[in-house]
């Protein structure tokens, strides 16, 4: 269940392409970073221990599993739980058992029950747990964490629970994943869920005034919008977290919520202007920003900013260099102390089916080169270059400037249509293919490329199938400079062509390549 681990969480747990793909231009004051420490509830850290109490039920057959396979996954694996922690915490805090250094287990116990009802699951556990102590002198209070494993899942139940606290219920070995997630609930940690959210229009968007409001409800599908293409949250829905779809390293929201960050590793910026921030991946200990903070006008949320590597254990079995997320950012929205989390699509064209889309190809990130626009708020957030070590985030607040008009009312636009040597330019005096040709294109096309003069422009790329327009994307281009999209896009067949958008006035030139020669039908 590696791309896939968490299709079983309990409903048990107590805590259990419109405006964002345009971009905004914003001018203001001087740039304002600054340090902080957003910490809210008593750091998780230093030593954590852990007890196993293992319960069959009289009515049950022999169990299916072992003591010694709950210690595996929990200590002795190479990807075991207590390696996650350590990993993730930098260090910070620990699994171990009282008595021995990989846990301390009691049993099995057989209980005079039969597993009949879910709601009896802590009744279940007393017994376990009485029985512990007088047969081998379990003690409650030497242990922040009890996990309880029963021979048979009782009626109604899923694979694995936890509360706020130190409980935990399993009813087969599961995996460290698993455990990772059950134990993060005793933390104080939620889901990291996903914002599938509609625009005014019912689109697809990556932020607008519907998906912004408080007590969102629950998608009622998978990877789909509610009924009426309604905006709503998608549980489990984030690909880059433990507490979501994926056994990677929890998010950044969620260790600053555990006090894993040092001071220096937070960053918040707040003032009006534009302000350029070097943002390091989270899965390794560092003295630079791993966490940047955004806050949104009017309220207590946030935007934060986190960038991620294949590095680490974990982090690097599940994704690559070249994997999406490796050249983004990821954007999650919420309060600074608020759980669950909630991360921010960035590719709405593209609904994420959790828990069944692993994170190698998973795409909320934004990627290189694009913008991130919230109009409500008036801020956007640029990822401008990533490299191994770090990511390059701009992010424009304020009120001094209009922001650019979104693909639907630009001013001006035209369409680029692909020659023969897969290579073609363009000005504002010439259209070059209208909507309605179509291009059969066998190659995979590097999405645009553009050149200006004068200060940076958005450019906004969009791609028209039959009967329909595709979410636009959005690039910035430097002052007197080239920016290529970094990415590739394999046109269907029926593609009719791309439009190219730009603010009135200024120079401009966009081309489309591909790598080989590409091939034009005509329409019907």
């Amino acid at each position: 269940m590696r791309n896939v681990p968490f299709t079983h969480r309990s409903g048990f747990l107590l805590l259990c392409l419109a405006v964002s793909a345009c971009g905004a231009a914003m001018e203001g004051e001087a740039d304002e970073v600054e340090t902080i420490s957003a910490v809210q509830q008593p750091a998780v850290i230093g030593d954590r221990k852990v007890a196993a109490i293992f319960i069959r039920f009289n009515t049950s057959p022999t169990p299916t599993y072992t003591v010694n396979d709950v210690r595996d996954r929990l200590f002795n694996n190479a990807d075991s739980t207590s390696k996650f922690f350590h990993e993730a915490s930098y260090g910070k805090m620990n699994l171990t058992g009282h008595v021995n250094a990989d846990g301390d287990y009691f049993g099995w116990y057989t209980i005079n029950a039969a597993p009949t009802s879910c709601s009896l699951r802590p009744t279940y556990a007393a017994m376990g747990r009485a029985i512990a102590a007088t047969a081998d002198g379990y003690v409650e209070s030497n242990y922040q964490h009890t996990m309880y494993f029963f021979s048979e899942r009782p009626a109604g139940c899923t694979d694995g629970a936890a509360a706020l606290g130190s409980s935990t219920y399993f009813y087969s070995p599961a995996d460290s994943g698993t455990f990772a997630h059950e134990l993060g609930h005793n933390l104080g940690l939620g889901h990291s869920d996903l914002l599938n959210c509609a625009d005014a229009s019912g689109n697809w968007a990556s932020m607008s005034s519907s998906c912004a409001q408080p007590n969102l409800p629950a998608c009622a599908n998978s990877g789909q919008l509610n009924p009426g293409n309604t905006s709503c949250v998608q549980g489990y829905g984030d690909s880059f977290s433990t507490m979501g779809a994926q056994f990677l390293h929890y998010n950044a929201p969620e260790k600053a919520l555990l006090g894993w960050f040092d001071p220096e590793n937070t960053a918040t910026v707040s003032a009006s202007g534009t302000s350029v921030v070097s943002v390091e991946p989270i899965e390794e200990p560092s003295d630079g920003v791993q966490r940047l903070v955004v806050p949104i006008p009017g309220g207590d949320e946030t935007y934060q900013v986190e960038y991620r590597q294949p590095l680490g254990v974990f982090d690097s079995q599940r994704f690559t260099a070249g994997s999406p997320v490796a050249r983004g950012i990821l954007v999650h929205r919420g309060t600074l102390e608020g759980t669950p989390t909630r991360i921010v699509n960035m590719t709405p064209s593209v609904p994420i089916d959790v828990p069944h889309y692993p994170a190698n190809v998973s795409r909320e990130a934004l990627p290189w080169g694009h913008t991130f626009v919230d109009r409500d708020a008036n801020l956007a957030i640029s990822l401008l270059g990533v490299s191994p070590s770090e990511a390059t985030v701009k992010v424009t607040r304020g009120t001094a400037a209009a922001p650019i008009p979104a693909c639907a009312d630009a001013p001006s636009h035209w369409y680029l249509k692909c020659g023969a040597t897969g290579v073609t330019s363009m000005n504002a005096a010439t259209e070059l293919t209208a909507v309605g040709d179509a291009l059969a294109l066998t190659y995979q096309v590097s999405q645009a490329i553009a050149t200006q003069n004068g200060g940076d422009v958005c450019m906004l790329v969009q791609t028209h199938t039959a009967g329909q327009s595709d979410p636009c994307t959005q690039y910035w281009v430097p002052a007197g400079g080239t920016q290529a999209s970094g990415e590739t896009k394999t046109v269907s067949p029926n593609l009719a062509g791309f439009r190219i958008t730009y603010p009135a006035s200024g120079s401009y030139k966009a081309s489309l390549s591909a790598a080989g020669a590409l091939s034009v039908t005509p329409s019907p």
